[in-house]
């Protein structure tokens, strides 16, 4: 008889999981999500991307169904959105990737954790990074100018902060000889190749492919709503179209996101309160004195990392491009005024965004109330402002001295969740407990039911958070494998 396995969620998490499970093919594997694919339009991939509205800013068009507008947390503008995007948020992300920071990585080692393995084969088998192929491709991230920020970065602050090459998460489906050319767009003046394609990786296009070739069924618009485990067996509470039915299964996966996981927890009453740790965003206008480069992208240019210091900070440079004035434009009102000036002003500016320290960050703590059967959510801001101002100023001094000017007033703090870097409210731990996992995702006494997402991360890394979640979700999948399946 074939274990019967519910995998919860499309995104980066879900993935990296049920493509490990699907190797076995004596499991019967059902995943949900609470995505209906019949509601997507998809862009065409031979015109620009940019002649659309974006969501937020983000590279997918306002028409696609990407929040979940009936969750409670979108009439409260202080909490983060949820995705009811087939592939999570993974269709808004910039790509950027990276094995995480001193802290993070020292995280899973002290647990005896290691997930060098499982990096390289997600990089491997889903996409592929521009840390990889950029010398293969004159100009990919061109110009003598991002070269130079580097090099003179790396000299004049080499024991404070190192400068390096952004790394982009790209689609295998790009190829080579595509990402040489230098034909460019005559709507936004980017690489055609970037614009007429969705060049940045996502897990929509993998987790398809599987369910449309594997031993797997998918349920659409359906959500776990609650679960209780009695000897050996998990049996849910599934809901879809208003109604909810009674499921049992012999092993759950949940790689919903930290939001959504806490919710399912909280509902089954398996805990009373989670807080979920965050890294806090600050983008702030870059001035580059004497330097009039643009870009023919929108990705991310260079990537700073601090080297000293009580906390941590991770920053991502962009160069202007005018395809990152059309993002801009929808997420910042005051550029649709002057979105026709021409690039010669603009191409003085870039930008920077700034993640900050869990430790100065906001955090966000969920309870539920027994008596109205209901979900509280209480935002938790940074405790300690002069610090955190402090740092931030201390970080931007640096750039100063390779000609990068922060232009400091016009900084904005974006609302707790945005940056999407969040989660770790169920750390994993070597012996699982009230609030902690054990090294397969199980919380407190259960057995079959184990997180996947970035839930469970030891540490909330400051820079991003992608790349080690799937890699820990896909270890996490194997041991399940090999020790219980």
């Amino acid at each position: 008889m074939k274990n019967k396995i519910l995998v919860v969620g499309t995104g980066p998490s879900g993935l990296a999981s049920v493509s490990e499970l699907v190797k076995d093919k004596n499991l019967e594997i059902i995943l949900i999500d609470n995505a209906n694919l019949n509601d997507k339009k998809n862009i065409d991939n031979d015109e620009c991307i940019f002649k659309y509205t974006f969501e937020y800013g983000n590279r997918i068009s306002s028409e696609n169904l990407v929040i979940d507008n009936k969750h409670k947390l979108f009439f409260n503008k202080e909490l983060p959105d949820v995705s009811k995007s087939f592939g999570g948020f993974s269709n808004v992300w910039g790509g950027t990737i990276s094995e995480g920071r001193k802290k993070n990585i020292e995280a899973f080692k002290s647990l005896g954790i290691k997930l060098d393995q499982f990096y390289k084969e997600i990089d491997n088998e889903f996409f592929q990074s521009t840390e990889k192929i950029k010398n293969e491709i004159p100009n990919f991230l061109e110009e003598d100018f991002l070269n130079s920020t580097i090099e003179k970065s790396n000299t004049l602050n080499k024991d404070i902060i190192i400068a390096k090459y952004s790394n982009i998460a790209l689609n295998k489906s790009l190829n080579i000889n595509q990402l040489k050319s230098e034909q460019k767009c005559k709507f936004c003046k980017s690489y055609l190749w970037y614009c007429s394609t969705q060049s940045i990786w996502s897990s929509k296009k993998s987790m398809l492919d599987i369910i449309n070739k594997e031993n797997i069924s998918y349920l659409k618009d359906t959500k776990i709503k609650k679960f209780y485990e009695n000897k050996g067996i998990v049996k849910c509470w599934l809901e879809s179209n208003d109604e909810t039915k009674e499921v049992e299964f012999d092993k759950v996966l949940l790689a919903p996101g930290a939001i959504p996981t806490s919710e399912i927890m909280l509902s089954s009453g398996y805990v009373e309160k989670v807080v979920i740790q965050n890294t806090d965003l600050i983008s702030i206008p870059i001035f580059k004195f004497l330097n009039f480069k643009k870009s023919n992208t929108s990705l991310a240019h260079i990537f700073f990392y601090n080297l000293k210091g009580d906390y941590d900070f991770f920053g991502q440079f962009y160069n202007y491009s005018r395809g990152l004035l059309h993002l801009g434009k929808d997420a910042v009102p005051i550029l649709k005024f002057v979105k026709k000036l021409p690039d010669l002003f603009f191409s003085y500016l870039g930008g920077l965004f700034l993640y900050i320290d869990p430790l100065l960050s906001s955090k966000l703590m969920m309870s539920f109330n027994r008596e109205k059967k209901e979900i509280i959510y209480k935002k938790i801001d940074m405790q300690d402002k002069v610090e955190f101002n402090f740092y931030i100023r201390n970080f931007l001094k640096y750039m100063k001295k390779i000609n990068l000017f922060p232009i400091f007033l016009m900084k904005k703090t974006y609302k707790y969740g945005t940056s999407n870097h969040y989660g770790a409210q169920f750390p994993h731990s070597e012996v699982s407990s009230v609030d902690k996992t054990d090294k397969l995702g199980r919380l407190g006494n259960l057995k079959n039911v184990f997180i996947v997402d970035s839930s469970v991360l030891p540490e909330i890394n400051t820079g991003p958070l992608t790349y080690t979640i799937m890699a820990n979700s896909r270890r996490i999948t194997k041991l399940i494998m090999d020790n219980e399946l």
